[in-house]
């Protein structure tokens, strides 16, 4: 990822701005985000996942360009959220962060 930036949304008080985000995640490793509450962790996370929109910025996966436009293209390319209220957003209840993480490639495992 390099360069992600999102305004900060213009009717929502305690919403965050991104500024100028970049790392790279090579293969093998995970990333870690992590910082206090409001200093953008999930709207990093929601923005690669296409739940949340931003300004400017470019990511690839595998070196192809990839553009999270909504999460139904993300999980096709192999990209999921877990998120941090699985209550509120959770895609299964019922089942592990594991369980929810393996809904991203279950296409793969079914053939």
């Amino acid at each position: 990822m390099k360069g992600l930036s999102r305004e900060k949304p213009p009717l929502d008080p305690h919403g965050i701005a991104l500024h100028d985000i970049s790392f790279h995640v090579h293969a093998g490793e995970v990333l870690g985000i992590a910082g206090l509450v409001g200093a953008g962790r999930t709207e990093v996370a929601r923005c690669l996942f296409g739940a949340d929109a931003f300004t400017s910025g470019s990511f690839e996966l595998d070196g192809v360009p990839y553009q999270p436009r909504d999460p139904l293209y993300a999980l096709d390319q192999g990209v999921a959220l877990v998120p941090e209220d699985r209550k509120k957003e959770g895609a299964v209840l019922g089942l592990s962060i594991r369980d929810n993480l393996s809904l991203s490639c279950l296409s793969s495992l079914l053939q």
